[in-house]
């Protein structure tokens, strides 16, 4: 069977997907057209799209019964979704740019972020008015003076819109705008008069960094260890040595560090096992998972609730809604529609580089272990200890080469670079994260007793220093790192037709293999005339 029928079993097996996929594109149409179609046009979009619905409406009407025409209902109803897409990005596009005051001003913010150090100053994100900008404060002191959830009061300061400056090679504007950042001021120290603190100082990224610094005032665990656990754990990276992140990086590890999927997954896992004696009754098991699904979320709230963390969490929460009422959902349907929500109520997010790789990890693992490498049924024999470590590892290679596969192509066109040992380190590395998350959580619940937990204690020090001797090696080994310049946009759909072809062949259609070597034709074509 070739690709012939590959629409309508697409459509049957995913439906979520493929709705998904109709309001990614919406959004692409609506960013490329942004600096050409004026706003007027957001409420023509949302009446197309209108239009295509009834129209879809209509024709099922029409067709009750005979079935008809169902592609071409599918196609009005995801035409109209397209066209939501665009309606939703316009919309957004709207709300961040903002026309400031061409004179100075006095305005109150909110800061809403921990700062980054520049060269000469702090950056904060904060809040004016219900908008985003990024406030720039000199670095005249070591230590930041200000926390999310302090309000200033800024005199006489001049807010600019997003600007391009001499000497850069992307446009620097538009970045910040998917960030939906809407200004930038700089203010010097004597124009920033601090406002009386209030309840907002007890939100959670204050109260994550209250977490934060008790890892180092009631434990003995070394600074650097403190660092990579609170970068699991919390997900507060502020403290990691630079050099240990680059190393990180060229082990093929850096993932371990952003909190995401991997981290969320192990969460859950623990939570199941440790309420699952708690609720063997089937008609209790819906609040096994309500309390997994609380659980996650605070752990969420705590961290910040990044586009990962967001992602992870509510793909989990629809899985575990799923698990409760046993309906028989597809995991990849799960992905697609805690993507959509995200989308729907950020559609700058799909421009974040996080998310992308996050979601074309988890695809990618969906897609090629469950279709590919989908295990045996062994329930026949009961496997042996070796057999369950062999399976284990096996999974780990599985997953490791499965979410490269699907990250490789947007890896290189953002870092330029593949790392070869990526393999080797996640073997070793990613049995060390399931270890010390685990006692991290030990740890925590330790500090209830007197003697604070010294063997959890222990227990972390011995991981992170051995998962840092391993990082710090292989990123030390010849080869290590492979520099790939130039990776365009078009390189990177040649790759992805290359990975999604071979996956077609694996599976026995008969395009696959021609598939494949067409896009491998064009890559190199991309390659050899720098497109």
């Amino acid at each position: 069977m070739g690709w012939g029928g590959m629409p309508r079993r697409f459509g049957r097996r995913w439906p979520l997907l493929r709705v998904s996929v109709a309001f990614l594109i919406g959004i692409l149409l609506a960013d490329g057209c942004a600096l050409c179609l004026p706003s007027a046009l957001t409420w023509v979009a949302l009446a197309v799209a209108a239009c295509f619905w009834v129209g879809a409406l209509l024709l099922t009407s029409l067709d009750k019964g005979t079935h008809a025409h169902p592609t071409t209902g599918s196609v009005l109803l995801l035409a109209g979704v397209l066209c939501l897409g665009f309606y939703a990005t316009q919309k957004r596009r709207d709300a961040v740019c903002v026309a400031w005051p061409d004179h100075p001003v006095d305005v109150r913010v909110s800061i809403e972020s921990f700062p980054s150090a520049r060269s000469r100053s702090w950056r904060y994100e904060a809040e004016v008015a219900g908008h985003a900008l990024y406030l720039y404060l000199p670095a005249d002191t070591v230590t930041p003076p200000y926390v999310p959830g302090d309000s200033l009061w800024l005199k006489g300061v001049t807010l600019r819109p997003p600007e391009n400056f001499d000497g850069l090679t992307f446009d620097y504007a538009r970045f910040l705008r998917h960030r939906g950042i809407s200004g930038t001021v700089y203010v010097r120290a004597d124009r920033v008069e601090p406002l009386p603190s209030s309840a907002r100082s007890l939100r959670a990224a204050t109260l994550r960094a209250r977490l934060s610094d008790r890892y180092g005032r009631e434990s003995l665990l070394d600074d650097e260890v403190q660092a990579v656990v609170r970068a699991l754990t919390l997900g507060d990276r502020a403290d990691l040595d630079g050099t240990l992140r680059e190393a990180y990086a060229e082990a093929g590890v850096s993932h371990v560090l952003a909190l995401s999927g991997l981290h969320v997954g192990i969460i859950y896992m623990l939570l199941s096992f440790l309420l699952r004696p708690l609720f063997r009754r089937r008609g209790l098991r819906w609040v096994q998972e309500l309390l997994i699904v609380l659980a996650m979320w605070v752990f969420a709230f705590l961290t910040g609730l990044s586009p990962s963390i967001q992602r992870a969490v509510l793909m989990c929460t629809i899985y575990a809604l799923a698990q409760a009422v046993s309906a028989d959902r597809s995991p990849l349907d799960a992905l697609a529609l805690s993507a959509l929500v995200l989308l729907v109520g950020d559609p700058y997010v799909l421009f974040d580089v996080g998310f992308e790789l996050s979601f074309a990890s988890m695809a990618s693992i969906l897609l090629l272990t469950g279709e590919v490498f989908a295990p045996h049924d062994d329930s026949l024999q009961r496997p042996t200890l070796w057999q369950r470590v062999g399976s284990y590892l096996g999974g780990i290679v599985v997953m490791s080469l499965s979410a490269q596969a699907g990250t490789l192509p947007l890896t290189l066109h953002y870092f330029a670079q593949f790392p070869t040992y990526f393999l080797l380190t996640n073997l070793l590395v990613i049995p060390m994260v399931y270890v010390t998350m685990l006692a991290a959580v030990v740890w925590w619940l330790c500090q209830l007793l007197p003697f604070a937990g010294c063997l959890p204690t222990d227990v972390l020090n011995l991981c992170v220093r051995f998962m840092n001797r391993v990082v710090t090696s292989v990123a030390a080994l010849p080869g290590s790192v492979v520099e790939v310049p130039d990776f365009s946009w078009l390189q990177v759909i040649a790759a992805y037709g290359i990975v999604v072809s071979l996956l077609f062949f694996v599976k026995k259609k008969p395009a696959g293999m021609p598939c494949m070597w067409l896009f491998l034709a064009l890559l190199l074509l991309c390659r050899l005339c720098g497109w």
